[in-house]
């Protein structure tokens, strides 16, 4: 059985793969952001979904350059905490807004309020992200 404080450092560093993905992607720094997964991550949202690492790369480089955006995340909830496997949702919210990446950008509101479903695994150079999958769970309404 695993310990408290096993179990927390867990959530601590699965925790700090979630904060880094947002600032990276908000910043378009997706080399760094692409070594937050594992090689054969998964990555799905709506409208997209890839495998593997360099697809992933791809697939944010893609993201168009006169929009900004900036997410705001609340803490993981971990389902699962295990010595090499966890799985845990975070709601985010999301601003979109044309402009740069700098700001300040105006925008009307949120865009939405999504989920990040997040399976992490343990590797040899720590823990990353293995799998996530972004479902809206609330939409503004314009």
């Amino acid at each position: 059985m695993m310990d408290l404080r096993e179990r927390m450092a867990i959530e601590t560093e699965c925790g700090r793969l979630v904060a880094g993905y947002v600032f990276l992607v908000d910043r378009r720094r997706y080399d760094e952001l692409v070594d937050l997964f594992t090689d054969d991550c998964v990555f799905e949202r709506p409208d997209a979904r890839v495998e593997g690492a360099a697809a992933l790369r791809d697939l944010m480089a893609a993201r168009p350059a006169h929009i900004a955006t900036r997410h705001l995340c609340g803490l993981p909830f971990f389902e699962k905490v295990e010595a090499d496997e966890a799985v845990a949702v975070t709601y985010t919210v999301m601003f979109l807004g044309e402009g740069t990446d700098e700001g300040p950008n105006e925008v009307a509101g949120a865009a939405g309020l999504a989920e990040f479903h997040d399976l992490f695994r343990r590797t040899a150079d720590g823990w990353r992200i293995a799998q996530r999958t972004a479902k809206p769970a609330m939409i503004v309404k314009k």
